[in-house]
C-alpha cells in the first residue's frame, strides 16, 4: 500500500506551473480530479517520465505524490527542475505585468538569481535548486 506525501512547495500560479511542466517535456493534465494509486486528488495533474502515478498540485500549491520507492527521485525532480522553472516563469510573468524585464544568472553553487527590472529599479529573487531542465528559460 502507498501513503501520500505532500512536498513543501508553493506552486500557486497555474500559468507558470503549466509553462514549467511543458518546458521540461512532461505531460500536463490541467485542473481536475486525478487518480493517485488508491485515491483521487483534485488539483493540477502532472506526469513525470519514469514515475507511474501522477503528481497533483493541490489548491494550496503543494505537490502531492504517492510515497513509495521512487519518492526521493520524484521529490528531487520536483524541487530541482519544476520548482526552479516555475519561479523563472513567475518572474517572467511579473516583469511582463509591470512592463519590465528580468535577468537570470546561474550561480556556481547551482542556484539562480533573478532580477526583475521595473522603472529603473530591480528586485532580487533567490532560489537554490540546481539546473532547470533546458538551456534557456521558456517563453510565455
Amino acid at each position: 500500500m502507498s501513503n501520500e506525501l505532500v512536498l513543501e512547495a508553493e506552486l500557486k500560479c497555474p500559468i507558470a506551473l503549466e509553462a514549467a511542466v511543458k518546458a521540461l517535456g512532461w505531460k500536463w493534465f490541467g485542473h481536475g480530479v486525478h487518480s493517485q494509486y488508491v485515491r483521487k486528488t483534485t488539483g493540477y495533474g502532472i506526469e513525470i517520465p519514469g514515475y507511474y502515478y501522477r503528481v497533483v498540485v493541490d489548491a494550496e500549491g503543494a505537490p502531492r505524490v504517492d510515497e513509495d520507492d521512487q519518492v526521493s527521485r520524484v521529490k528531487k525532480k520536483l524541487m530541482d527542475d519544476l520548482y526552479k522553472g516555475y519561479h523563472v516563469n513567475v518572474a517572467m510573468l511579473d516583469a511582463k505585468q509591470r512592463n519590465g524585464t528580468f535577468d537570470m544568472l546561474e550561480l556556481d553553487d547551482g542556484s539562480i538569481e533573478i532580477d526583475v527590472h521595473v522603472g529603473g529599479s530591480s528586485a532580487e529573487l533567490g532560489h537554490e535548486p540546481p539546473k532547470f531542465g533546458g538551456t534557456s528559460a521558456p517563453t510565455l
